[in-house]
Formats: C-alpha cells, sequence, structure tokens
C-alpha cells in the first residue's frame, strides 16, 4: 500500500509542473487574444467615428511628448476601452511612453513618433523588460491599393 502511495505521489510530482505551465501558457494566450481584439475593436470604432481616415492622426517627423501621446490616447483609442489610470512610464532606452493600466489586470505602454507608434501589452501591470513579459505591436501608417488616405494597421513585431 505504501509502496502504490509512493508511485502515485512521484507521478504526480512529476506532472503538476507541467500541468502549471500549461495553464499559466494558457491564460496569458487568453489576455493576449482578448487585448489585440480590444485594441483592434477600439481602432475600427475610432476609424469610422473620425470618417474613415487616419491622415491626421499622426504628424509626420514629430516626436511626441508624453502630453501629446496621453491626448491621442483619449482621444482615438480610451474612449473604447476599458482602464483605470494612465501614466508616464520610461523604457531603458529613455524613450517617453504612456502606460494605460486596463481593468483586467493589464498594461499597455504606448509611444508615439512620426511614423506611427509602438504599443506594447504586458499581461500583468508590471512595466518589466522580460521578453516572456511583453508583446509588441506597431501601429504604422499604410496607404491602402486603390486609396489616397492611410490606414492605421497593428502589426505584431
Amino acid at each position: 500500500m505504501l509502496i502504490t502511495l509512493g508511485i502515485i505521489g512521484v507521478v504526480a510530482a512529476m506532472t503538476m509542473p507541467m500541468l502549471i505551465a500549461k495553464y499559466q501558457k494558457l491564460v496569458l494566450e487568453t489576455k493576449l487574444q482578448v487585448f489585440y481584439a480590444q485594441i483592434n475593436d477600439a481602432f475600427r470604432r475610432a476609424h469610422a467615428d473620425y470618417d474613415g481616415t487616419f491622415d491626421d492622426w499622426v504628424i509626420k517627423d514629430k516626436n511626441y511628448s508624453y502630453n501629446e501621446i496621453k491626448a491621442f490616447l483619449e482621444t482615438y483609442l480610451l474612449p473604447y476601452v476599458k482602464y483605470t489610470k494612465i501614466e508616464r512610464c520610461n523604457y531603458d532606452n529613455g524613450q517617453v511612453f504612456a502606460c494605460v493600466y486596463l481593468v483586467n489586470g493589464t498594461l499597455m505602454r504606448m509611444a508615439i513618433d512620426g511614423n506611427g507608434g509602438d504599443i506594447v501589452f504586458h499581461p500583468n501591470t508590471k512595466n518589466e523588460c522580460n521578453p516572456r513579459e511583453k508583446f509588441a505591436f506597431q501601429m504604422v501608417k499604410k496607404k491602402t491599393q486603390g486609396s489616397k488616405a492611410y490606414n492605421l494597421s497593428l502589426i505584431h513585431i
């Protein structure tokens, strides 16, 4: 009887870390899918509300200050996203970001330059540099075929 219990204990000890890792990966994937859908929806809704043109959203060859990034977010994205607070945060290279704390316990960092912007998603509210703890996207201007106007596109990098 003790041998059987010992074997069951060893098997459980070997499988539990694998099950926990699989669960954590599933939670992370779900958070990322929810974020991506939420941000894409916000861009689509802003696109519809602002007459379908993004030409005036981002000024070419301009580096944005925190206040300008915050104003951009408050105008175009945050009306469609549930969040708790927004604050200034810097990154290792000194680039200025606006950190938006979302209601589901995740964090979005955003910086804007003349080509579009950088959006970094953190599945928790820690502003960490660990590559496993962040997902980077770019908001880029690109022309659609047959159109003179630019559209914003969210791409994963």
